[in-house]
């Protein structure tokens, strides 16, 4: 449990590093930081704002089941590989500039309030966003139409926008 803020900002993890589970109550900040080894969030929580904007992940990067209660931020950021899957983003997460090398998976995952992929970097890999859980209001902002005209032929699933489920 992190009480009040934690600031890791220009951190370097030069190994794994380990935050599944964790509970940061007051705002989290990890921009500029650099991840080595995998780096683990799962099913952490963020009660304030999250900031990882220009992070490098230079191996996995895994979100899943992570729950950010106030504004999150990966602008700029850098993954290898990347795992959002069941995520709750609760209020603004900007995306903007981000780039994805890797697989990234984004698949049950809530975008419950604005969102932003402008000016993304999907890579080659493939990248999942098949069963989202809720978005918006708005939709989810990204640099093709929302029919799926321009959207990269790596980005799921072919058919868009992706149809909202229900566990």
């Amino acid at each position: 449990m992190f009480s009040g803020n934690a600031s890791f900002d220009g951190a370097t993890f030069s190994a794994t590093a380990k935050f599944n589970g964790a509970s940061f109550s007051g705002n989290a900040w990890f921009g500029k930081a650099t991840f080595c080894g995998t780096t683990e969030f799962y099913g952490a929580t963020f009660s304030h704002n999250a900031g990882f904007r220009r992070a490098t992940f230079r191996s996995i990067a895994e979100f899943r089941r992570a729950t950010f209660s106030g504004n999150a931020s990966f602008s700029e950021a850098t993954f290898s590989i990347a795992w959002f899957g069941g995520a709750r983003f609760s209020d603004i997460v900007e995306f903007g500039g981000a780039a994805f090398r890797v697989d990234t998976e984004f698949d049950k995952v809530t975008f419950a309030g604005r969102t932003s992929f402008a000016a993304t970097n999907f890579g080659s890999g493939r990248v999942v966003f098949t069963e989202p859980r809720a978005v918006g209001p708005p939709p989810p902002e990204f640099d093709w139409r929302d029919d799926g005209v321009g959207k990269p032929p790596n980005v799921e699933p072919q058919e868009w926008p992706p149809s909202v489920s229900t566990p």
